[in-house]
């Protein structure tokens, strides 16, 4: 397991802490206050991330505890952006959903305006003023040992780590990769390739982690859709895009 040269290169420290009971080293990444000024190779990637990743609060009414997991746009036009995020973030009772934007602007979620089938959840949420971007996606399935990246939060809004791994198992609609966990990885993580293509959404931690394929994204929303039976990931794209401009 590596992590990117956004990391080697930030002032990020990082310390090697021994866990007795399981006799491994865990790597603990102490995180400075100015997560912003990150450089290195992915410093532009990295930028990219910050004005598409949308994350999702869930919390407990009453309660203080919440946690978080990223909904990935996949349509912003017309003032709507249509996200996909993994269905397990919503499948407990009486939580509320928060939406918050690049920008910090917060949008809550109503729960019947959430489509799941399988593995996938998906919404539409109407926003005011800039749209996040929405990500570009490979119509290319992952092969074995592939570099691929996973994204994660050190703090509310900002994606502050890019963590870099190989696929170690290719499935038919699921693969496996070795990029080092984090807070919410297995909630949804995307998976991007070296070109900055969407690859895959994370769903499991074995040790290794799990990830759904482009394949069963595709086969999963356009159940969730209706008319986009048997369509490509780019035609329910489409589908939906102009749907919305037609709003």
């Amino acid at each position: 397991m590596r992590c990117s040269p956004l990391l080697k290169q930030s002032t990020n420290k990082v310390k090697l802490r021994h866990n007795a009971e399981s006799k491994d080293f865990l790597w603990v990444f102490v995180m400075d206050q100015d997560v912003g000024a990150l450089h290195g190779d992915n410093h532009a990637f990295h930028i990219e991330l910050r004005r598409s990743l949308v994350q999702l609060v869930s919390s407990q009414p009453g309660e203080g505890q919440s946690f978080s997991a990223p909904a990935i746009p996949i349509v912003s036009v017309n003032g709507s952006c249509y996200m996909i995020a993994l269905s397990k973030v919503f499948r407990q009772p009486n939580r509320q959903h928060r939406v918050i934007f690049p920008d910090g602007t917060t949008v809550m979620l109503r729960v019947e305006d959430i489509r799941m089938q399988g593995s996938l959840a998906a919404f539409s949420v109407n926003k005011p003023g800039e749209l996040p971007n929405r990500v570009r996606f490979s119509e290319q399935q992952v092969s074995h040992n592939q570099e691929v990246y996973t994204v994660n939060y050190e703090r509310m809004r900002e994606p502050s780590m890019l963590v870099r791994g190989r696929v170690t198992h290719v499935g038919q609609m699921s693969f496996y990769h070795d990029c080092t966990p984090g807070s919410f990885t297995d909630l949804g993580s995307p998976v991007f390739n070296e070109q900055r293509e969407l690859v895959g959404m994370c769903y499991c931690n074995h040790g290794v982690i799990g990830a759904i394929n482009m394949i069963r994204i595709a086969e999963q929303l356009s159940r969730i859709k209706e008319g986009t039976a048997n369509m490509s990931l780019s035609q329910i794209v489409q589908h939906l895009e102009a749907a919305n401009q037609g709003n």
